[in-house]
Order: structure tokens, then C-alpha cells, then sequence
């Protein structure tokens, strides 16, 4: 409209992505600061969504502005983009000799053919192990964007698979995932209670992880409970327990690993970790 300074900057990101735009700049006199806005192509409009920053204050000292338009997808492989940068001033008709003053103006991006390396982690609650195309899983596994990845659950001696979480929902012990993005995901093994020693029903621990109450079940055959943490420190012991059914109150406890311990009548002691939100 003839009363707005701007200026345009024409790229063409043909063949890359994840752009970024930096530069050095300081006021001399002619403004206070910068406003950000781009278009998609010369027939377009003016849009400043995905931009981390639109606008940035001035002083008389250069600054380094860095413009993120990773979230900006016109800006990915497009030979015709366009970034604009207005001038806030007081009267943009007036023209005394004073400027603002660019420097070091640099375009960046990755080639839109390289794929994104992503990470897989898996928390492993419970005893057991998990084997990522047949390789036992141990810390955090970075791949390709776009890899298919295989997953097998196999829990120790006691305990039982119960399923996974997060990433991932399923309670098949073999599952695959596609490496679309980075992912979290949790295998949960619970005590098993399918066991011989017990003299009469298997008790029922649940649910694991807790976060305020531990229930058990089937319990008339154990003599002692007792719930320690991790140093063996002894929290709750209960003796001669005659009832079929007990609640632990346990929302004092912070949150981590617990081991609890059941002893029955013939003195066999059965542990299992519990987790605590």
C-alpha cells in the first residue's frame, strides 16, 4: 500500500527439507523490529503458522536470527517459496538515510531423499527380555525412517507376558512396528501364579504397575507378605494372614521398583517386582 517496508526473499528448496534461515542483523536508526510471514508460491498468501518465531526486536548491535521452518511443509521442496520481512517502524514514509542492516544471509536444509534416523526404546517391566530381530534388546536402537522392525517378548522362569504398552498396544508376544516416528513402548511381565508350590489357589497380585492400592487374592495359603524396595529394606510384613483377600494402601510410596514376597505353608518364598507409578 506504499506505506509498508518489506523485504522478499525468493528461494527455490528444490529437493530439501527441514529449511532454516539465518542471519545477522542490527537496527541503524531505521527500526524497531522484524515481522515473518511466508507464502507458498508467487500467486499465494501470506501465512506465519510453523514459524517458531514471527517477529524480533531490534537493537543497534547485530543479532543472529534463526528461522526453523522445519514445520512449515510449503517451505520443503518447492522451487518457488517465499519468506517476507516487515520493517516495524513509526512513520514508513519517511526517508532520512537511516537502514537496517543484513549480514551472513544463509539457507539451510537436508536432501529430501535422506531418511530421518529415528529411535526405538523399550522399557522392559518385570523379568524377561525382548529380542528386536532376534537380537536381545538393551539400550535405545536408532534406524531409518521407514524400517520394519520385529519384536519377540520371552519372559523368565515365574513370570508370565502380559503385553505391551505405549507405542505399541498388543498382547502378542511376537508383533512387528514400522519406524514411523520415534517410539516408547513397554513390555510388561507379571508374576506368574501358575505354579505348583502353593498348597491350595494361586494368589493374585494386581494391578502391576499400581499407583495407590496393591490387591491380593487367593492368598490363605501364605504365611508372610512382606514389600521391600530395592535395598531390601523391609516396608510392610504381614504374619499368619488368615483372610482370602488383603488391600495395600501404598500411595506414600514414591514412585519405582518394589519387590513383594510370599511365603507359604511349606516355607517356599515367592517373589515377584512390582512397580509403583
Amino acid at each position: 500500500n506504499g506505506r509498508e517496508n518489506s523485504l522478499i526473499l525468493n528461494m527455490n528448496t528444490s529437493g530439501y527439507k527441514d529449511i532454516e534461515i539465518s542471519f545477522a542483523v542490527k537496527d541503524e536508526g531505521a527500526a524497531q523490529g522484524l515481522i515473518f510471514d511466508y507464502m507458498e508460491n508467487e500467486s499465494g498468501e501470506w501465512y506465519d503458522y510453523g514459524l517458531e518465531i514471527n517477529s524480533f526486536n531490534l537493537t543497534d548491535n547485530y543479532q543472529v536470527v534463526r528461522l526453523d521452518l522445519s514445520e512449515v511443509a510449503e517451505a520443503s521442496d518447492n522451487p518457488e517459496f517465499f519468506l517476507r520481512i516487515r520493517f516495524i517502524v513509526q512513520e514508513p514514509e519517511l526517508d532520512n538515510g537511516d537502514r537496517v542492516t543484513f549480514n551472513n544471509i544463509a539457507v539451510t536444509g537436508v536432501p529430501s531423499d535422506v531418511s530421518e534416523n529415528l529411535v526405538l526404546a523399550i522399557t522392559i517391566l518385570g523379568d524377561g527380555i525382548v529380542e528386536v530381530d532376534e537380537v536381545p534388546y538393551s539400550e535405545p536402537i536408532t534406524v531409518a525412517e521407514g524400517t520394519i522392525l520385529n519384536l519377540k517378548a520371552f519372559s523368565d522362569e515365574g513370570w508370565e507376558f502380559e503385553g505391551w504398552s505405549g507405542d505399541l498396544e498388543s498382547d502378542d508376544k511376537e508383533e512387528s512396528i514400522k519406524m514411523d516416528g520415534d517410539k516408547n513402548i513397554t513390555a510388561i511381565f507379571n508374576f506368574s501364579t501358575n505354579t505348583k508350590e502353593f498348597a491350595e489357589e494361586q494368589p493374585k497380585v494386581y494391578p502391576n504397575p499400581f499407583n495407590k492400592k496393591l490387591w491380593l487374592e487367593n492368598i490363605s495359603s501364605v504365611r508372610r507378605i512382606t514389600l521391600t524396595n530395592l535395598l531390601g529394606q523391609e516396608l510392610f510384613v504381614k504374619k499368619n494372614y488368615e483372610n482370602n483377600f488383603l488391600t495395600l494402601l501404598l500411595d506414600m510410596l514414591e514412585t519405582g521398583v518394589y519387590i513383594l514376597r510370599l511365603t507359604d505353608r511349606n516355607g517356599e518364598t515367592h517373589s515377584m517386582k512390582l512397580f509403583k507409578k
